[in-house]
Order: C-alpha cells, then structure tokens, then sequence
C-alpha cells in the first residue's frame, strides 16, 4: 500500500509543480484545458513508473492490478479537490471579496466600493456566457434552456444539496 501513496503522490506534486513552471513561464490562453493535458501526461507517467517500483506490503498478492487501481483512485480524488479548489478560489464572489478587504489592508473596503467593483448585470452575464460555452446551457429566443448536459448537472447538484441538506437558492 506503501507504493500507491508514493506513486499518486509523486504524481500529484509533479502536477503542481509543472502547473507553476508553466503557468509562470509561458501565456497560456486555455489554462483548463492546459491543466487537464498536464495531468494526463502526469498519470501516464506514473502508471508506465508504477510497475518499476517493488510493491512493499505484507500481502503476498502478486497482483499489482489492485494496487494500481488504489493509486488511480487516489489520484484522482487529488485532482477532484484541486480542481474543485481552483474553481472556488477563481469563482467564488466570497473568496474574491475576501482577498480584497485583505489588501486593502486596515482601511477596508466599503460597500459602495464593493458595488462598484461587483456589477451584477455584468456577472450574472459572464455566469451565462460560461454555461453556454461550457454547454450546459442554450439561448432559445430570450430564454435560456438547459441542454441534456445541463440537465445531468443540474440533477445531480440537487440531488447532493438534498442529500447534505444544504441551503437552497432564494
């Protein structure tokens, strides 16, 4: 079990560093996509190097397919939160304000200066044009209309909020 750590984490922290010389380095425009290229080649390469690792374990199992599969799942829960935390700390109106009235360090920020800085018009339009792009939206007429991508997403994010019993939009 020793092995799945090493290689998935290995893997993991080759990931992060490659996403700062890169992302520092070079003007990327399709950073998402560049992220998601940079982990699958990060994934190869840890599944070609699992294999020249010997298994250190005190099971006899001469299968290393069970371990591999262990090391594949936990890279991909690593990948599942980081994503998940880039996402909240470029998206998250919250998070944004936070970092902000932390610069402006003792003097803050008032809600005015806020306001302006956070135009709603302009946010919800750039949250649509997301979701079209991102197909999980189309404009039919004036309206806005989930696609069968949109619906899945739609279905499972209310599905979780029941579950966890989370707050609802108002």
């Amino acid at each position: 079990m020793i092995k799945v750590l090493v290689v998935s984490l290995f893997c993991f922290f080759l990931f992060l560093i490659l996403h700062v010389i890169i992302f520092h380095n070079f003007d990327i425009k399709r950073k998402f996509r560049a992220l998601i290229g940079m982990a699958i080649v990060v994934s190869l390469l840890g599944l070609v190097t699992f294999d020249f690792i010997p298994q250190i374990s005190f099971l006899k199992d001469k299968d290393n397919s069970l371990y591999l599969l262990s090391a594949v799942l936990l890279y991909f829960f690593y990948y599942f939160f980081y994503f998940h935390l880039l996402i909240v700390m470029d998206r998250s109106v919250s998070v944004r304000m936070l970092v902000e009235i932390y610069q402006a360090g003792e003097k803050g920020i008032s809600l005015e200066q806020i306001k302006a800085r956070y135009n709603l018009t302009d946010k919800f339009s750039d949250e649509l044009k997301d979701l079209v792009f991102l197909k999980r939206l189309a404009m039919q007429g004036e309206s806005f209309r989930n696609t069968s991508k949109g619906i899945f997403h739609a279905k499972a994010f209310e599905f979780l909020r029941n579950y966890l019993n989370l707050a609802r939009n108002r």
